[in-house]
């Protein structure tokens, strides 16, 4: 139907407004979920910083027990070591002092066999010595770089055959040894085996400051006590 000049559309009508308590519950609901969110943000916020808080945690319990783990084997491989490349015991060094005789008053030794202390000018022959020798006379045989084999006298026979077979092989086995001059010479032998009569143990060795006791002849142990300390000088600033 055509339109008629001059006319107008209808206006169009406002909603009604919305009754006062409805328009509060809708505030309060929006109000909630407004809280709502806000709490499950700060909720979310505080787990995020509570698995961060317990990864930390774990990466220094791991890091602790790995440095602990570390110093463990560190420590581990030093006393391997310490106790490989030095076998038996270690006491304290009783002085370089020299004695006219074999006879003559010195102050005791601090250990049975000793490992140092007074001794005298000269050198006990390297080798075997079937007979007993006073210490005095050898003890100045450690200060040189050597190692004393002792036994006691009841060992078997076999057992001293077998002691005197490792004492000559190394009359055939040199090694560098470094003088007190700071000069480096090729030795043999250095090695003297001896009865000891008042032994506890069947087989002892000594080096300077060192002693180690054999409950059976362990060859494979007297000649890692041999090569460990056999050629090590112990002359302080060239003194005899």
């Amino acid at each position: 139907m055509p339109k008629t000049a001059g006319s107008k559309k209808p206006p169009v009508s406002a909603p009604p407004p919305q009754p006062r308590a409805q328009q509060q519950a809708i505030r309060r609901q929006m109000d909630e979920t407004r809280q709502a969110t806000r709490t499950q943000v700060q909720a979310r916020r505080e787990a995020q910083a509570a698995a961060a808080r317990a990864a930390r945690l774990r990466r220094r319990i791991l890091m602790s027990v790995g440095t602990g783990l570390v110093v463990v084997l560190v420590v581990g491989g030093l006393f391997f070591w310490y106790s490989d490349t030095h076998p038996g015991e270690s006491y304290p060094d009783q002085g370089h002092t020299h004695v006219a005789s074999a006879t003559a008053a010195h102050a005791p030794y601090t250990t049975d066999p000793p490992t140092s202390g007074p001794h005298l000018d000269g050198l006990a022959a390297w080798g075997v010595s079937d007979k007993t020798l006073n210490p005095v006379e050898y003890v100045h045989n450690m200060e040189d770089g050597g190692v004393i084999v002792q036994y006691r006298p009841d060992l078997p026979a076999a057992d001293v055959e077998r002691l005197k077979t490792i004492v000559k092989s190394y009359d055939n086995i040199y090694v560098s040894m470094r003088l007190p001059n700071g000069n480096s010479t090729q030795i043999n032998q250095h090695v003297l085996m001896v009865p000891y009569p008042t032994l506890k143990e069947p087989v002892v060795l000594t080096a300077w400051t060192h002693m180690q006791r054999f409950p059976t002849l362990d060859e494979n142990g007297i000649r890692h006590f041999i090569d460990m300390y056999r050629g090590v000088d112990h002359h302080i600033g060239g003194q005899g």
